[in-house]
């Protein structure tokens, strides 16, 4: 009967080897696969990353794009160092529109960057000529305060009374350009 019992051992031990060869090579076989799903879960996420991250650039793209203009035209409000030139300059071409002689005094520019830049000018010409260039300055796209503003009646005789009523009226004026930066470094 031992050897009844050897036998049937020994006839059962390779099929249990080939069982146990076989689960483990399923089992193997199982967490690969598992791992590499797991590898592949981690990819879609990342790439679904870089999806997003695309479509969120092209999106701030064509709205950096549809903001450009309006962009530019806040820009052109505010003046710095380099660009002052322009507000001079304008102010220089409405005393050519409205017939009255300019002369600027003088100009101070704030070092602490927020006080804006400070202009002292003069203008002579007829009083509708200098109010209209008031109202013009006024309307520059630029903030304007006026801070002060003196405007007088001159009593200078002249022969030519033409001359005279064309410059008769003559103004101070120190207005502040609110929308100045100062970008001097120091």
């Amino acid at each position: 009967m031992k050897i009844k019992y050897k036998k049937l051992i020994f006839s059962f031990l390779p099929i249990a080897l080939a069982n146990i060869l076989v689960f483990s090579g399923w089992f193997y076989l199982f967490s690969v696969i598992g791992a590499q799903k797991e590898k592949i879960a981690e990819a879609r996420l990342n790439l679904a990353l870089v999806e997003k991250k695309a479509a969120d650039s092209k999106s701030l793209k064509s709205l950096m794009e549809d903001i450009a203009e309006k962009r530019g035209k806040i820009d052109d409000v505010f003046l710095n160092n380099e660009t002052i030139i322009k507000f001079i300059k304008a102010l220089e071409n409405l005393s050519g529109q409205t017939g009255v002689f300019l002369k600027l005094n003088s100009i101070n520019v704030g070092k602490d960057g927020g006080s804006g830049a400070n202009f002292r000018f003069n203008v002579s010409g007829d009083f509708g000529g200098i109010f209209k260039y008031l109202e013009l300055v006024e309307n520059l796209p630029y903030k304007v305060s006026v801070k002060k503003s003196y405007i007088q009646l001159n009593e200078e005789t002249s022969a030519d009374s033409e001359q005279k009523n064309k410059a008769r009226w003559s103004a101070d004026f120190e207005i502040i350009l609110n929308s100045f930066i100062n970008d001097e470094k120091d």
